[in-house]
Formats: structure tokens, C-alpha cells, sequence
């Protein structure tokens, strides 16, 4: 998916924001 595709190309200093980002999403089923 095109979600999963971005979280693998955020750099390492962006961790916090993926933490962030997948909080966001924490409400949709697991497509990982």
C-alpha cells in the first residue's frame, strides 16, 4: 500500500513523526 511504501521511506530523524502518523491511523485495521 501506498502508506506502508511512505513509512519505509521516511528517513531515521522522522521517527517521532511516524510515531505520530501511526498513532493518527491506530483506529484503521492492520494492513502492515
Amino acid at each position: 500500500m501506498l502508506a506502508e511504501h511512505q513509512f519505509k521511506q521516511l528517513p531515521a530523524d522522522k521517527q517521532i513523526d511516524t510515531r505520530a502518523f501511526l498513532d493518527s491511523v491506530s483506529y484503521l485495521p492492520p494492513f502492515f
